[in-house]
């Protein structure tokens, strides 16, 4: 198969989820109960330890209730490994900590997908997420990302994206529990330093209380 078909298969694979994400609000924001406002702000930097892998942190602080409280912190460090200009492997550990509950570590491994289709710079991630809990029972879920950002000369590049979050359960049936929308902006003030203004939408599903969150965000980072 030529890299054109290739190509062109893994476009109509994302574009098929970027529709998916588009359509599925309309069936489930309406009947979400609980809502917030939360603010999220984020640090990474990358380097690259061998040819073609890069070692990475970030360190996240999450404020809710309307941004009045704590809620979390994430510190996370991974490898990632540059298969092709197209495809990326990574693996990553996360500790989370909160003001209410016992420290929780997560393990990451993700598959990524970029490539450019003028004018947009198209991207497609899926995650398998492992976390422990002492109070309950492990967390795991299959998140799949699809995003499309504006690349050109301009260092403003405005984008979207959307996340949906499969859980693996125990003791009832398997089913999509979250879903995240995202729109913003990301700034490059130079080669190795850019900062990310983002705002999230972020809805529960399959729940008989649903919450949903508005989020407003700011990353800044490095590439060393």
């Amino acid at each position: 198969m030529s890299f054109q078909l290739r190509h062109s298969a893994i476009f109509r694979l994302v574009l098929g989820w970027a529709l998916a994400f588009l359509a599925l609000p309309a069936f489930h924001t309406l009947n979400a109960q609980s809502r917030d406002t939360e603010v999220w702000t984020n640090v990474e930097t990358s380097i690259e330890i061998l040819k073609h892998t890069e070692l990475g942190f970030k360190q996240s602080l999450r404020l809710n209730d309307n941004v009045a409280d704590f809620k979390l912190t994430h510190s996370t460090v991974g490898l990632q490994y540059e298969v092709s200009k197209l495809i990326r492997l990574g693996v990553a550990y996360r500790l989370t900590l909160r003001d209410d509950a016992s420290p929780q570590h997560a393990v990451l491994g993700d598959l990524r997908l970029r490539f450019d289709l003028s004018p947009f710079k198209w991207s497609y991630r899926i995650r398998y997420h492992h976390e422990d809990r002492r109070e309950k029972s492990a967390e795991r879920h299959l998140r799949q990302k699809v995003g499309v950002k504006l690349r050109g000369k301009s260092s403003l590049r405005p984008f979207l994206a959307g996340e949906l979050f499969y859980r693996f359960r125990e003791t009832k049936a398997d089913e999509f529990d979250k879903i995240r929308y995202f729109m913003g902006l990301e700034l490059e003030l130079n080669k190795t330093n850019e900062i990310e203004f983002f705002f999230l939408f972020q809805n529960e599903l399959n729940s008989k209380d649903p919450s949903r969150a508005t989020v407003f965000g700011i990353s800044y980072g490095l590439l060393l």
